[in-house]
């Protein structure tokens, strides 16, 4: 992942970016995309954090050369039956109008396999040219006939060609699996087994006989790497709609959740620094105000769970701070992707507590999250026409316009932002990428690096610059800055990753390995971390172990489109598995090549 833009990931560790940068892998993999800019970005508008280099994912097609369409010859133009009209007809001539196909199998087992061969031969060019003509009954015949004498794998792909195109699949997978029995490696019969089995709904199947093909064929046709995209994205699509059905609904990990409310405190902040801190306390003795008080100071100690279940009950026992509870409430819906209880939640606190701003901003992110741009507009409008001097609308508003490209809108918000409340580090950070992204590169640098005067004890902005110094290829200061966050942020995992990604970049898999290990035991939850690892092992040929990683990360999914991008990956790999259970000698020799 660059710092080029700002999609957030589920858990915590990052956030600000994917763009293509110079951290990302080339090749056939580019048609597949990976797994974390598949995220919906809209829920992590709320977020800013620190970023990664690399959303990671399934790479083995990484290795591979880009696609390319090579200009194909011109077709010759057949004349008849081909032969050429100013020549002879000679006694070979003669021979192509045997009839061949009348030949019975005694006859046939006469013949010494040379001429079989040969009549054989002559059997399929004449099939050729009916399939040509698109006469493929015609066709069908002949190959059946070409068969009787010779049984060759390309007979049984031909006849399978006309049988995809009479629309009989069974019969052409039938034939294709005869092909492939005769010669396992036949890209051609890979492929055409592989469409009927996609026109009949197999696509798992599908899948894994278009991966083999790619492989095989060192990712040179195109439509096939187009498929396995397809395919995948569709298994994944179809697995993930089933799973959701009991699926129970959870948080994000619990540094993620601590960023998303921290980012909805800039405007408490500047108070609390004017002298009023805003705090809700209660001495009444109610059962509804105890477990207020109780959320309240779980959510002090990031105990989140805990919170959101003590806000539930203060509110069905009610209490004095019901706004703040139904807003609270609200907030936990949404990290739990519950939209429509979310809103539900912030709507009834803007009843009870119309000038609410905060339960204006959230709602904005919920719109956003829907594609409802009009509505989270509105939002954001009348949150400025009831409270024009709260940083923390300019901050969010900023995001909405950063992730929809709206760079210089969003430069201007955080601007303003700032000018209000000049303390908080991210809106300081976001003004710098959104400078980087719209391409003034030095001055959104220089944003960052003064940062350093600030919040020099912030392993996060440490780990910004380092990736802008990824970016800008500058490795010795990336790897200076990654190593400074890591020891001024002990629980912080995205450093870890990030030099983890540095240490892949040269051609050291095994201290990426190490460094990654590392971040997944700050964070286990970290899914950053888990494709990042994902992404490592495959660098190294270790499929398996790649794929136990990516099952962590279906486990971490909240939504079922994020559910979805993870399990993507898990069938990709699985195809991979496959072909290298199938086809062990290829695989080995591909892993040499490494």
């Amino acid at each position: 992942m660059s710092v080029q833009s700002s999609n957030y990931s589920t858990n915590g560790n990052a956030e600000a970016a994917t763009g293509p940068s110079a951290s990302e892998n080339t090749g056939a993999f580019q048609s597949v995309k990976t797994y974390l800019s598949n995220k919906d970005y809209k829920f992590y508008l709320c977020l800013s954090a620190t970023a990664v280099l690399v959303g990671a994912g399934v790479y083995y097609f990484s290795s591979s050369p880009k696609s390319k369409k090579k200009k194909r010859p011109p077709k010759r133009r057949h004349q008849g039956t081909g032969v050429k009209k100013s020549e002879p007809r000679s006694a070979k001539n003669k021979e192509d109008v045997v009839e061949y196909e009348k030949f019975t199998p005694e006859q046939i087992e006469a013949l010494p396999m040379e001429k079989r061969i040969d009549a054989a031969q002559t059997l399929k060019e004449r099939g050729n040219r009916a399939f040509g003509a698109k006469r493929y009954g015609k066709a069908i015949d002949l190959y059946t006939s070409a068969l009787a004498f010779n049984k060759d794998s390309i007979y049984y792909s031909n006849r399978a060609a006309c049988y995809f195109h009479t629309q009989q699949y069974e019969n052409t997978i039938n034939d294709c699996n005869e092909a492939l029995v005769i010669d396992k490696h036949y890209i051609k019969a890979l492929n055409r087994r592989a469409s009927a089995y996609e026109f009949t709904k197999q696509n798992r199947t599908a899948l894994n006989d278009y991966t083999a093909s790619c492989i095989m064929d060192n990712f040179r046709n195109e439509s096939s790497a187009e498929a396995i995209e397809r395919l995948s994205k569709l298994v994944a699509q179809e697995e993930a709609h089933e799973m959701m059905r009991d699926r129970p609904s959870r948080l994000p990990s619990t540094k993620y959740v601590a960023r998303y409310f921290d980012a909805y405190g800039i405007d408490k902040r500047r108070r609390a620094d004017g002298g009023t801190n805003g705090e809700i306390t209660s001495d009444s003795e109610n059962k509804g105000e105890e477990y207020y008080e109780k959320a309240m100071q779980h959510v002090r100690q990031h105990r989140w769970q805990e919170a959101m279940e003590a806000f539930d009950k203060a509110i069905e026992l009610g209490c004095s701070h019901m706004a703040e509870a139904y807003e609270y409430r609200g907030s936990f819906h949404f990290l739990c992707a519950s939209t429509d209880k979310a809103l539900a939640d912030l709507n009834k606190a803007l009843e009870l507590k119309p000038d609410f701003t905060r339960a204006h901003l959230k709602k904005a992110t919920i719109y956003m999250e829907q594609n409802n741009g009009e509505e989270a507009n509105s939002e954001f409008e009348t949150a400025i026409r009831k409270d024009p001097n709260n940083a923390d609308i300019y901050y969010h508003r900023g995001q909405v316009n950063f992730v929809t490209n709206k760079l210089e809108d969003a430069i201007k918000d955080y601007e303003k932002s700032i000018q209000l409340y000049d303390k908080y580090l991210y809106t300081h950070v976001q003004l710098g990428l959104a400078k980087y992204r719209l391409g003034f590169i030095e001055e959104g640098y220089s944003i960052l690096e003064k940062c350093l005067e600030k919040f020099g004890e912030s392993s996060d902005i440490h780990n910004f610059l380092g990736e802008l110094c990824y970016d800008l290829q500058r490795f010795d200061e990336a790897l200076a800055n990654f190593e400074k966050a890591i020891s001024l942020g002990a629980d912080d995992a995205a450093p870890y990753v990030n030099k983890a990604l540095l240490c892949l970049q040269k051609q050291d898999p095994a201290q990426a390995e190490e460094f990654c290990h590392k971040a997944l035991e700050i964070d286990p939850e970290s899914d950053v971390a888990l494709n990042a690892m994902s992404q490592i092992l495959h660098t190294q040929n270790k499929v398996e172990e790649a794929l136990t990683y990516m099952k962590r990360a279906v486990d971490l999914a909240r939504t079922e489109e994020e559910l979805a991008a993870a399990l993507q990956y898990v069938e990709i790999a699985k195809a991979q598995l496959e072909f290298q259970r199938n086809y062990p000698e290829r695989a080995n020799e591909l892993s040499m090549r490494r």
